[in-house]
């Protein structure tokens, strides 16, 4: 035990960049979250299939990172995965508690089967309206709001009124039990996209929820992008964070330069919304002077410099590195890979 902490430090230090030959700057508050919600990303890839409920801490869990046996991650306590399986739709996950931050989290996973990748290339653009307008039963129902001309990913959009309803369901009645606690979205790739659009039904029935997303794809047209930095009130978060160098509410949206998801759908149709945050350096460690606060997208200029094409993720082609493999797998930690 005394040998896994002293790695755990160890680790740490890496990953913050205390080392003075990387950083030597106070660390900012924001920077730390991001790496924080990086590794509960990671614990989503990680959880072994026979895994139950419980504290990551537990080895009922069977979580597969050392993290998890360590703060602050060992006192969360898991109490729901989630796992859809049907053609063309799927969608994993789990929501837990933190009691030691006061927070309740709902994750996605990202892309990780045949089915996930399906759902991704069914890009079609469909009207859009929160699901809490079409007499999805919950115990909370959010103001009958409408998105005038908004157009949603449609693989997206099914799977979210097909199974996220549910989801949402079970994170309501968690916090109803605890209606102080902070609830905070995160998603990693695909998982990104569920993440945003989840979190705006919570925005919607006023629970003003922290979205973090790393590596998502677009979700919806430049209305549907205007309509999502509307309602989270991006441009006083964007202000907020300028002046406090930390995150409290909003959408936050995690780049990793030269990753390639974040620019599909390869249309311009499609927009990006939220404050972006973009990692500029390609390889470990990612110190926060490699962390660009960039802002508020700017919907006219987003990645148009790259043709991207769908073919290049084909579930049964090779995805190399040249095509951004590499920087879409790696957030200041190897989220996907359960090596940390």
């Amino acid at each position: 035990m005394r040998y896994i902490s002293i790695l755990l430090v160890c680790f740490l230090a890496f990953t913050y960049g205390y080392n003075a030959e990387y950083q030597t700057e106070k660390i900012p508050e924001d920077y730390k979250m991001l790496v924080e919600y990086a590794h509960i990303a990671a614990i989503s890839y990680c959880l072994k299939k026979e895994s139950s409920t419980g504290l990551l801490g537990d080895d009922k869990t069977n979580c597969l990172l050392e993290i998890c046996n360590a703060k602050p991650y060992e006192s969360i306590e898991i109490k729901a995965r989630f796992k859809f399986n049907t053609w063309g739709e799927a969608c994993s996950g789990y929501y837990a508690i933190d009691h030691d931050s006061r927070r309740i989290l709902l994750v996605f996973r990202g892309t990780a089967s045949r089915k996930d990748w399906l759902r991704n290339m069914d890009i079609y653009p469909v009207k859009y309206s929160p699901i809490f307008n079409d007499g999805i039963p919950l115990t909370k129902r959010s103001p009958n709001i409408e998105c005038n001309n908004c157009k949603v990913h449609r693989g997206y959009y099914r799977t979210l009124k097909k199974h996220c309803a549910a989801i949402i369901q079970g994170v309501l009645d968690l916090h109803s039990e605890y209606s102080d606690y902070k609830l905070v979205v995160v998603g990693h790739s695909l998982g990104g996209a569920l993440a945003v659009l989840s979190g705006i039904e919570l925005q919607l029935m006023g629970h003003h929820p922290l979205v973090v997303s790393y590596a998502s794809p677009k979700v919806g047209n430049r209305d549907m992008a205007e309509y999502i930095d509307r309602i989270f009130y991006t441009s006083e978060v964007a202000k907020y964070i300028y002046e406090n160098r930390n995150l409290s509410t909003g959408y936050i949206r995690v780049v990793h330069k030269g990753d390639m998801i974040p620019k599909l759908p390869p249309t311009t149709i499609y927009q990006h919304c939220g404050f972006e945050y973009t990692i500029n350096k390609k390889y470990y460690p990612h110190t926060s002077d490699d962390v660009e606060p960039k802002g508020i997208s700017v919907l006219d200029d987003q990645y148009g410099e790259d043709q991207v094409s769908m073919a290049k993720f084909s579930y049964n082609k090779l995805w190399s590195d040249n095509v951004g493999k590499y920087e879409h797998n790696n957030y200041f930690i190897g989220i996907t890979t359960c090596q940390i």
